[in-house]
């Protein structure tokens, strides 16, 4: 991919991310803000997928590895209305940091947010 494409693309995704954002923040459900926002859900599903793949694409364990760390036990917290995928999310708190996600979430992507929490 050359660099305006690239540049592109990034642009695309963090305007697809702030879309993304203003869905969950809004309180309607998917199928109603797609009405309002005149998107398939299909569109809004894709753009969510291709955010998620781009943003764990930026969490690769060499990326971890960078950052200094020293390995220690935090105690971490997990609450959610049962079940623990449930349509509004996930929330995770450990070593003074909270990390929320909507309805779905990668297993990987779980395992390098909890990964980074003991650091």
């Amino acid at each position: 991919m050359d660099r305006v494409e690239r540049i592109k693309m990034e642009v695309q995704l963090k305007n697809w991310l702030e879309s993304i954002r203003r869905q969950q923040e809004s309180g309607m459900d998917v199928k109603e803000w797609c009405l309002q926002e005149k998107i398939s859900r299909s569109t809004y599903y894709y753009r969510l997928r291709k955010v998620r793949e781009h943003l764990c694409e930026q969490m690769t364990p060499e990326f971890a590895n960078e950052v200094p760390c020293q390995q220690v036990a935090v105690p971490v917290s997990v609450s959610a209305p049962a079940p623990a995928f449930s349509k509004t999310g996930l929330r995770i708190s450990g070593n003074g940091i909270t990390v929320e996600t909507g309805c779905c979430m990668d297993e990987k992507l779980l395992s390098v947010i909890l990964e980074a929490l003991k650091c």
